[in-house]
């Protein structure tokens, strides 16, 4: 219980010496995000004893908000909601939140954007569609709960939020200050959220009987023009004249290429591709559906091994295949990862990553067995899931770059540390020891969405054999 009135005594302080601090500096106004509607009343309210206008500007907030608050009839005014926000207004304090009347969040933005409040303790609602620029945005946390458990902020929140910090015009910089009382975070973490890749935006429109049926009894509007307003349909208006170009160069380099003519096995190739394609297409999808697994669900605990930190994959840098080891996810939809891949090919671009390989590793112990006898210097990417090829049995102890700054950007090589390489080394000669069974036991996870992918593929494998 001490413990307790002790943490939450130096909680209040906390904000009491951090509003001084920014005062000091000149780093007003500020905006301070807390992902707790109870706690931005209660940090706010701890201020209540500082005052950041002078009389001129209190007599300007006074007569704005009796002015706004007429429209409210008189029961409502002497609400203890606003008779709070009203006392907080005046020494040029705020809250945001979406529990507060929307005439309160009303007046709030509108005197912070008169650069009348100093202080302003809201929830993420304010940095979504709100151009509300501040000087210094501060972070109370960046741990959030998101409806079913705590999480870190993801690094599209965190920019979204972050952005606030700056108004243009007037600040050559913005300042972001994430408090760390509790808990300081590792560097991974903080590597992840502030330069990880944002979520994508994907489309949820989808084109059902019912809606066209409607769409044809209504007659003002066509088919196809409400999938051209779709955002699904934008994104793929956006993107065509970049398709249209790599077409072009596909066409241009296909058409480089001599005309192989051989009447008894052209069929049996244009087979065996259409089956290798197929194999490499549900392995992207066994690999996706482990990477977006059920957190809650006791029946995927063993998928959830199978992306963990540590295991040693093979990539496509197509037309190469290259080792690496995952670091973290990246996407909490699990369509990327953070991986340390080991030599890539210097000419490849980042435009080769993201599409599924168009065939499987034929040869697997062979494949290790070349790749352990490269040197590794590696680079830190990050790895659309769709490119990794095939997750191996093995995973290593990252140790000293499990909690390192990797830039996700870098080209230089960087030397391996002797205890990773020697770890490394020892499960890739154990793996090329092996005539089977040298990729993760796919068949150990006893889900039936899972079985049916496995099953399916190693169908297609054997037929594949054939050929």
């Amino acid at each position: 219980m001490t413990t307790r009135h002790t943490a939450e005594r130096q909680g209040t302080t906390l904000w009491v010496h951090l509003a001084g601090m920014l005062r000091k500096q000149g780093l007003l106004p500020a905006v301070i995000f807390t992902f707790s509607r109870k706690r931005c009343e209660e940090y706010a309210n701890s201020l209540r004893n500082l005052d950041f206008l002078n009389d001129s500007r209190r007599s300007e907030v006074h007569m704005f908000v009796e002015r706004c608050l007429k429209r409210l009839r008189p029961d409502d005014r002497t609400l203890p909601q606003v008779q709070v926000m009203r006392a907080l207004l005046k020494r040029g304090i705020g809250v945001h939140h979406s529990g507060q009347l929307p005439i309160i969040k009303e007046i709030v933005e509108l005197l912070f954007s008169r650069g009348l409040i100093s202080c302003l303790f809201a929830t993420e609602t304010f940095a979504m569609g709100v151009n509300m620029p501040a000087k210094c945005v501060v972070f109370s946390s960046i741990k959030k709960h998101d409806g079913r458990s705590f999480r870190d902020l993801l690094p599209g929140e965190y920019t979204q939020m972050a952005g606030r910090a700056g108004r243009r015009g007037l600040d050559d910089t913005g300042v972001v200050i994430i408090n760390a009382a509790n808990e300081v975070p590792d560097t991974v973490t903080l590597h992840t959220m502030l330069l990880g890749a944002a979520t994508k935006l994907q489309s949820q429109f989808r084109l059902t009987y019912t809606m066209i049926l409607n769409l044809l009894r209504a007659k003002q509007l066509r088919v196809e023009e409400v999938i051209k307003r779709s955002f699904g349909e934008n994104d793929s208006q956006g993107q065509a004249p970049e398709q249209t170009q790599r077409l072009l160069r596909a066409k241009e380099q296909l058409d480089s290429y001599p005309v192989l003519g051989c009447a008894i096995c052209e069929d049996d190739i244009a087979s065996y591709y259409r089956v290798s394609s197929s194999v490499q297409r549900l392995t992207a999808r066994l690999h996706l559906k482990a990477a977006h697994r059920s957190l809650a669900d006791a029946g995927t605990a063993r998928a959830a091994q199978a992306l963990c930190s540590g295991r040693l994959v093979l990539v496509s840098f197509h037309p190469h295949t290259v080792l690496g080891v995952i670091v973290s996810k990246l996407a909490a939809d699990g369509s990327q990862f953070s991986c340390i891949v080991f030599n890539p090919p210097a000419s490849s671009g980042e435009d080769i990553l993201g599409n599924v390989p168009p065939y499987p590793v034929t040869d697997l112990p062979a494949t290790v067995a070349r790749l352990n006898q490269s040197d590794f210097g590696y680079v830190c990417r990050a790895i659309p899931t769709a490119s990794i090829m095939v997750l191996l049995d093995a995973v290593v102890k990252l140790g000293p770059l499990s909690g390192v700054k990797h830039s996700l950007g870098q080209r230089a090589l960087t030397s391996v540390p002797s205890s990773l390489a020697i770890a490394i080394r020892s499960s890739l000669d154990s793996l090329s020891e092996r005539s089977l069974d040298i990729e993760y036991p796919w068949h150990r996870i006893r889900v039936l969405e899972y079985q049916e992918l496995v099953h399916e593929r190693a169908r297609l494998t054997e037929s594949a054999g054939e050929f």
